[in-house]
């Protein structure tokens, strides 16, 4: 008798994180960075009880800023590298380098 197949998920490949709608949006765009981080820090906390979950976090390209050297998006990378990296699966930078798409383990 032939053996069926199991049904397995194919491995998530970091390409894929750009083809994928993004379940959550996270607009920080025209906040000062502690207010940033901590929305960051909720929205990935939170979108972490749902498996799998891709959330796209909106820091602008800094263009307003003093100098046109965006504040945010340095300070969320550094949170998404350091505190928030056992809640991460992947991250990469927007297509667009306005902000970061996150996939929640």
């Amino acid at each position: 008798m032939a053996r069926r197949r199991s049904r397995r998920k194919r491995p998530v490949r970091s390409d894929d994180i750009y083809d994928v709608t993004p379940d959550i949006v996270c607009n920080v765009r025209m906040q000062t960075v502690p207010e940033a981080t901590a929305h960051v820090r909720n929205t990935v906390t939170t979108a972490s009880r749902s498996k799998n979950a891709v959330i796209n976090i909106v820091t602008g390209k800094g263009q307003n800023s003093p100098g046109g050297m965006s504040r945010l998006k340095p300070a969320i990378r550094r949170l998404l590298e350091g505190e928030l990296a056992p809640f991460i699966k992947e991250w990469c930078i927007n297509t667009d380098d306005s902000g970061f798409l996150v996939r929640v383990k």
